[in-house]
């Protein structure tokens, strides 16, 4: 019977974001946990969780999942890319996935603060791009609390 208070849950939902946005993109199959693509509560085990909330879920979340994912899909080299870890601290993390001409770069900040996205200069060029972003504003240089970003290069 846990539930967050509107905040949490709010805050919560950020953090989610974030986290899900650096998986989704990584190496390996992305799977997700049930009722988690449309915000549903619960604490510890299986059994905290009712049942599938048809209709009456998060629809933002749920949008953002489909989203997320149809990139990935389109994005169809990541089956394959190499990976590469750039950057893992206490405010960021920051990974590359290339194979031959196609790459993505990754950003994922872990704090409640704005912060620095730290990309390398050598790994942006001039045809950069944002293809996909959550809680973050179209900047390659600066995160919002708990943002994300993947850049196509």
């Amino acid at each position: 019977n846990f539930e967050f208070s509107k905040e949490e849950y709010e805050t919560a939902k950020k953090i989610e974001k974030s986290y899900v946005t650096a998986m989704a993109f990584s190496v390996g199959i992305f799977s997700i946990f049930y009722g988690d693509e449309v915000g549903m509560q619960g604490l510890h085990n299986l059994a905290n969780r009712g049942s599938y909330p048809w209709k009456n879920g998060d629809t933002d979340l749920l949008e953002f999942y489909k989203k997320m994912l149809a990139i990935r899909e389109e994005n169809d080299f990541l089956k394959i890319a190499n990976h590469e870890i750039l950057e893992v601290s206490e405010e960021r993390y920051i990974y590359v996935r290339e194979n031959g001409d196609d790459k993505i770069i990754v950003v994922a900040s872990r704090v409640d603060h704005k912060t620095e996205t730290n990309i390398p200069k050598e790994e942006l060029d001039r045809n950069s791009k944002i293809i996909f972003k959550v809680n973050t504003k179209d900047n390659m240089k600066t995160l919002e609390p708990y943002g994300a970003i993947v850049i196509r290069v």
